[in-house]
């Protein structure tokens, strides 16, 4: 259970920062992303030479599906942070940031309980003595999870009618 508060800790102070760095117009967000980006694709790499690569992965999946997206959508509010600042449109760049800044950090809440589930993914069912092929299966219903949490969001969205209806004459 330490491990997997550590974890947890750790996930979420990277995603932080990935969001935090789009203050820094996205240049800290880019390269906190390429930097574990190549740090993942470097152990990959390491466990392929050594054979070792399905069992590497059945370790990483089935908390990475969830951290990553995690992750991603950190990065992503950090990028449309540093977009708001460049690309104001017809607000000042302070006016913009700040209204960016309320969206995505409702974005960065909405991503702190994904790390929780990786995190307790990571710290108690990764390192059980299971064969690789049920972590794969765990990775898979993790994948499965995300889809129907996300897409439920946009199926109730899509069901919604639109606040502009458009009349035909």
């Amino acid at each position: 259970s330490v491990v997997s508060g550590q974890i947890m800790v750790n996930n979420i102070q990277v995603a932080f920062l990935c969001f935090a760095f789009g203050a820094l117009l996205g240049v800290g967000t880019v390269w906190m992303l390429l930097y574990n980006g190549m740090l993942i694709g470097a152990l990959a790499a390491l466990f392929h030479r050594v054979g070792e690569s399905y069992t590497f992965w059945a370790h990483i999946w089935p908390h990475g599906v969830t951290e990553l997206t995690a992750i991603f959508i950190a990065g992503g509010a950090g990028l449309s942070l540093a977009y708001s600042f460049f690309v104001p449109g017809e607000l000042t760049r302070g006016e913009s940031f700040k209204r960016e800044g309320k969206v995505t950090i409702q974005l960065m809440m909405g991503v702190i309980p994904l790390f929780v589930i990786a995190a307790l993914i990571e710290g108690f069912l990764t390192p059980a003595p299971w064969p690789p092929w049920t972590k794969y299966l765990l990775a898979l219903s993790t994948l499965i999870l995300l889809f129907f949490y996300f897409g439920s969001a946009w199926i109730r969205k899509e069901a919604t009618p639109s606040e502009n209806p458009t009349y035909s004459s």
